[in-house]
């Protein structure tokens, strides 16, 4: 465009990117994107304003491609940040659904502690309660007693009185003996002359014997009813030599006299002399009460122990009596002047008011000790003293052994005394049976019950005037033998002993069983008929505590269904019959029931156990018994497999009960079992065989998926025999160290190796070498595992002690642990005397248990795995991640390593989900002052990936290969292996 055409340009700022133009009259005005216009005022041809108009769009559709351009970018970098998020997002979240797996077995588990505390809460208030019971049945007991010591005041009284009854018949015998013998009057050998009836001695005798027993028998009793109302009374005692004081009077005792008395007589020796003196007429001052009695005896005792102190040795014998004992006493006239002398002192006033004067009665006897003996001296003062009294008292009489009167009664007192002794022993007796904590009862010549102890009243429920005329078939319980009493005659008169029958079912009057051991005796009564003395032991408690050790050893603890024990009686028995045909046995396991506990927890997977014990309990038909043996692993046992269509049939049918939903835990878990069925396949199969054969059917069957079932066939029953003949091979195999070890190291981060894993091989004579997934599993099944760990525990040791040190760092040996774990008794003594044997520093073994066998350890277990970690041993937590209740129970346990599982380390370079986990672990280990091992490292992507969050130490075939011992000798005395370049 020329200048002639009188171009005109007017700019208003801005950019020319954008423009667009239109049409203006003659001119063109061209409108940028930023408000500025240019306008062409001369006129153009119309080709030119058509080219301006395509530019303007141009430029227009530039301006709009550049936008879209830049929401492109920004969309894109949305994208790679939402990536980023996601990725941070799904990390967070596998993390996060770790710890609440975790977290949920711990409210598991302490929902458990909280069940089993609330449980112990329970028992513990019953306890209590049954002990508030008991101290009110105490209360009431005492409540009990002191009424019967009321009664027993009651019965005193009533002796007292009969006492008083036999002191008046005393008397009248007196009377009647006052003509026999010479006496003492108020001078010494004063005779007075007696009106007396004529007697005959056999009529003396007669009433005589019979009036001094009623006497006696009387007296004995009061003095039973006093002493048993005293028992519990502690009466002080006054030491003095061989017996005691008197603790009325001060006096020397009885029992201390006749010491005395032994000790003079001893060796012969000059003549003996006894005075003994009792009151007259004593029983007038108990009439005031037994304190006045008290206090006259008291001043009696006190002025003779005044008059004879440094004399002659005085002591109280009983009641109102003295004895006087005079050592050598020269003349005649000795005695009789110490008589005289007494009855002076004791005749003379006491107290103010005077008391009335009293008389005593004395006896006398003076004998040299080679003639008689202590006892025969009391005994022959004792009748000179009665034969005083009987004279009428006040009055001392000198014992003659050679006049008939003396004979005679010195004939009513042996008669007297023997029939005490008879009474007393007597007495002892009825007292025995009446104590003893055993029933004892007396039967008839008919079988019928005479007479029974407290103790047999309360074994039968019932008082004795109930059991009085039973006979023994009625106490007898219906389903025992009755006629165990006449069963027990025979045996005893051919053997003529006691007969004793071990167990013997009585019955209360409620119905109740009481258990009995009897123990029986015949005997003849004086008027020569027999009798029964009858012990009955209680057993009940004993015989249930005996069934309950009994149900204990062979039932599961868990379900209460009988165990390994009880199937193998039962097989037994079964296969001993005739109709052994017709037996077969299930072998169940639940499919993935590791998974339960894994996820769950092992009490969730204890309530699934009992959940299915119940339903087998419940839906097996007649005939069929259910039993667990251990684990996840239960067993059916069919008496008539015809009588419930068949094996097909019952297997069916189990499946079916075990192919179920269970609510555990809150949570409903689907189960199914895999089912093996054996049936007897010869006359020589045994129980043992049913269970193998059934147990590699239900393999063979889990081999098949879950839920499926199979039967023993002779190929299977050939295989699990071949697998039985490995069992042979390997237990000879142990015996004669026909095993290997080889070792696989365990390096640091600089390549230093650490620690050498012991891993066990088996070069079979015919098959080669074995690893351990061949071999393992046959240990299980034939229970070698405990002897399996202990050779290699041993063997690793022994071969550990010949390794070199590289750089002097001595390399740690590890002994994986499968049988021999920490709740084994001999654990702590079987760890220590490998290491003794091998001369082993403790600091250079780790000892791997994997996770699940370190879960709910009691306390006594882990004393034990302290005590060896203080002395130096280290714990290593073998396949970590893999169990439930990491997380909740690491931190108590004294394990110092952990070993990451080779599931985890496999995916840590391509799965977040692993890289996660791994992650953690270390983390937790890290913060729990633990080492971190990860094991089964391959790759260089798995090692710096682990070298990245932080392990310590690694084991793989990326480093090293289970190798020979004398290889790693050699691996070891280069020093280290090389690591990976970075």
């Amino acid at each position: 465009m020329s200048g002639d055409e009188g171009t005109r340009v007017a700019a208003h700022g801005g950019d020319a990117v954008g423009q667009r133009a239109h049409a203006e009259s003659a001119g063109i005005v061209v409108q940028t994107a930023g408000d500025a216009t240019i306008r062409l005022e001369h006129g153009l041809p119309d080709a030119h304003v058509r080219l301006v108009h395509a530019q303007a769009d141009t430029i227009e559709a530039q301006r709009q491609l550049i936008d879209v351009t830049n929401e492109l970018n920004d969309a894109r970098r949305k994208l790679v940040e939402s990536a980023r998020v996601e990725q941070r997002t799904s990390q967070l979240i596998m993390v996060l659904h770790v710890v609440l797996v975790r977290l949920s077995a711990l409210i598991a588990h302490l929902t458990g502690e909280r069940d089993r505390y609330l449980v112990e809460a329970a028992a513990y208030r019953e306890e209590l309660e049954a002990a508030h019971r008991g101290l009110s049945d105490a209360e009431r007991e005492r409540g009990r007693a002191e009424g019967q010591l009321d009664q027993a005041k009651q019965e005193r009284g009533r002796a007292t009185a009969v006492a008083e009854a036999a002191h008046v018949r005393v008397r009248s015998l007196e009377q009647r003996l006052r003509g026999i013998g010479g006496y003492g009057g108020a001078h010494a050998g004063e005779r007075p002359a007696l009106d007396v009836p004529v007697l005959s001695p056999d009529d003396v005798l007669l009433d005589t014997s019979s009036g001094l027993d009623r006497v006696q028998r009387l007296l004995d009793a009061q003095e039973h009813e006093l002493a048993s109302l005293e028992a519990g009374v502690a009466r002080p005692v006054l030491e003095r030599g061989p017996g005691g004081r008197d603790p009325l009077t001060g006096l020397p005792d009885r029992a201390w006299f006749l010491v005395r008395l032994a000790e003079v007589c001893r060796g012969g020796g000059p003549p003996v002399g006894v005075c003994c003196v009792e009151l007259d007429d004593f029983d007038r001052d108990d009439e005031g009460g037994r304190e006045v009695g008290d206090r006259v005896l008291a001043a009696v005792a006190r002025r003779l122990s005044e008059a004879l102190h440094g004399v002659h040795p005085l002591a109280r014998v009983g009641g109102a009596a003295f004895a006087v004992l005079v050592v050598a006493p020269g003349d005649a006239d000795v005695l009789p002047e110490l008589a005289a002398r007494v009855r002076a002192l004791v005749s003379a006033p006491t107290g103010d008011p005077p008391s009335p004067a009293r008389t005593v009665s004395i006896g006398l006897v003076e004998r040299r000790p080679s003639d008689t003996t202590p006892e025969e001296l009391m005994r022959e003062v004792e009748i000179a003293l009665l034969r005083a009294k009987s004279a009428g008292g006040n009055r001392w009489v000198r014992y003659d052994p050679h006049d008939e009167a003396e004979r005679l009664a010195r004939s009513l007192a042996g008669q007297r005394e023997a029939r005490a002794r008879m009474n007393r022993s007597g007495r002892r007796f009825a007292d025995l049976v009446s104590l003893t904590p055993v029933g004892v009862g007396l039967f008839d010549e008919a079988e019928r019950l005479v007479d029974a102890n407290d103790a047999l009243c309360d074994l039968l429920g019932t008082d004795l005037e109930q059991l009085r005329g039973r006979t023994a078939a009625e106490l007898t319980h219906p389903d025992d033998s009755r006629d165990w009493l006449r069963s027990a005659g025979d045996a005893i008169k051919e053997s003529s002993r006691t007969h004793e029958i071990p167990e013997r079912i009585l019955v209360r009057p409620d119905g109740e069983r009481v258990y009995c051991e009897l123990h029986i005796a015949l005997s003849v009564q004086d008027d020569g008929r027999r009798f029964w003395l009858t012990v009955f032991q209680d057993i009940t408690e004993r015989r249930r505590a005996s069934e309950a050790l009994r149900h204990q050893a062979t039932h599961d603890e868990l379900t209460g269904l009988p165990n390994r024990a009880l199937v193998k009686e039962m097989l037994a028995r079964l296969l001993a019959s005739e109709d052994r045909s017709r037996v077969a046995v299930l072998f169940c396991d639940i499919d993935n029931f590791k998974r339960v506990n894994d996820s769950l927890g092992h009490d969730a997977g204890d309530e699934l156990l009992v959940a299915l014990a119940r339903r087998l309990e419940g839906g097996l038909p007649e005939g069929c018994t259910a039993a667990r043996l251990s684990g996840d692993e239960y067993v059916i046992i069919c008496e008539d497999i015809d009588r419930v269509g068949g094996v097909d049939a019952l297997a069916t049918r189990v499946a079916g009960l075990l192919r179920t939903a269970v609510p555990v835990h809150g949570q409903l878990v689907r189960v199914s079992a895999s089912i093996g069925a054996a049936v007897p396949n010869g006359a020589r199969a045994t129980g043992n065989d049913l269970l193998r054969f059934a147990d590699a059917a239900m393999f063979e069957a889990k081999r098949s998926g879950a839920g499926r079932v199979a039967l023993a066939s002779a190929a299977l029953i050939a295989s699990a025999d071949r697998q039985v003949h490995l069992e042979g091979q390997l237990r000879e195999a142990l015996a004669h160290d026909g095993l290997a070890l080889h070792f696989q190291p365990v390096v640091g981060v600089d390549g230093v190796v650490e620690t050498a894993e012991a891993l066990v091989r088996w070069p079979h004579p015919d098959r080669g070498l074995l690893p351990p997934d061949v071999f393992l599993p046959v240990a299980e099944q034939g229970d070698l595992l405990r002897e399996l760990d202990r050779w290699v525990l041993r063997s690793a040791l022994r071969e550990a002690a010949a390794w070199p040190a590289p750089n002097g760092r001595p390399v740690s040996v590890a002994v994986n642990l499968a049988g021999l774990v920490p709740g084994d008794p001999e654990f702590v003594d079987v760890v220590a005397d490998a290491i003794a044997e091998a001369g082993v520093p403790w600091d250079r073994v780790v000892l791997e248990l994997v996770e699940t066998a370190l879960v709910d350890l009691p306390s006594r277990v882990r004393q034990s795995m302290d005590e060896l970690v203080a002395r130096g041993i280290r714990f290593a937590v073998d396949d970590f991640g893999t169990g439930y209740s990491s997380l909740a129970r690491l931190k108590d346990l004294p394990a110092q390593i952990i070993k990451v599982d080779r599931r985890f380390v496999s995916g840590v370079g391509n799965d977040s989900s692993d890289f996660a986990v791994a992650r953690a672990v270390v983390d937790m280990a890290r913060a729990m002052g633990r080492k971190c091992v990860a094991e089964g490292v391959e790759t260089v992507d798995q090692f710096h990936v682990l070298r990245g969050v932080g392990v310590d130490a690694y084991q793989g075939w990326l480093f090293s290969r289970p190798v020979p011992a004398g290889e790693l000798r050699a691996l070891l005395a280069l020093g280290g292996l090389t690591m990976p370049a970075s």
